[in-house]
């Protein structure tokens, strides 16, 4: 099952990646996820998002990135899923939003459905669009606010 969204970040693209990329940050701006701590973005680097609520028994997700097309995009698989999600691949590419300015942030999954769930891909489809968008949306928000590493504020 394939699901994805998108936000418009009011910033160009360069600044977007470059806090798309720090992984770390990800507690700053998700709102289900309390911490983040992780390895510098590469292929194999590993982020655990701590999140407020469990989520099928789980506190924390391990993220494992898988590719990297630095300035553009980055892959990663939830190790082990969530629940009925047997195996998640995210991809998140930023690009020019085109004449207006700013960036074109989207987010995709390739999500493996186990169980039950998958007599009702359609209702999980929906549910984790909502999800994606909403993690969409809290990023584009986010992003012109914050301070980037190099301590510049945008």
């Amino acid at each position: 099952m394939r699901t994805e969204a998108s936000a418009h970040a009011a910033l160009p693209p360069r600044e977007a990646w470059a806090r798309l990329a720090e992984l770390d940050r990800l507690a700053q701006w998700a709102p289900d996820v309390t911490a983040s701590p992780s390895d510098p973005l590469r292929v194999g680097a590993i982020r655990r998002a701590r999140l407020r609520k469990p989520a099928y028994g789980k506190d924390t997700l391990v993220e494992r990135v898988v590719a990297v097309d630095p300035g553009r995009s980055f892959t990663y698989d939830i190790e082990d899923g969530i629940g009925p999600l047997a195996g998640i691949r995210t991809t998140w590419t930023v690009e020019p939003a085109g004449a207006g300015g700013g960036s074109l942030v989207r987010v995709a999954s390739e999500v493996a459905l186990s169980g039950p769930a998958r007599f009702a891909s359609f209702l999980v489809r929906r549910a984790w669009r909502k999800q994606l968008q909403a993690l969409a949306d809290a990023f584009a928000a986010w992003a012109p606010t914050a301070t980037a590493a190099t301590g510049r504020r945008a």
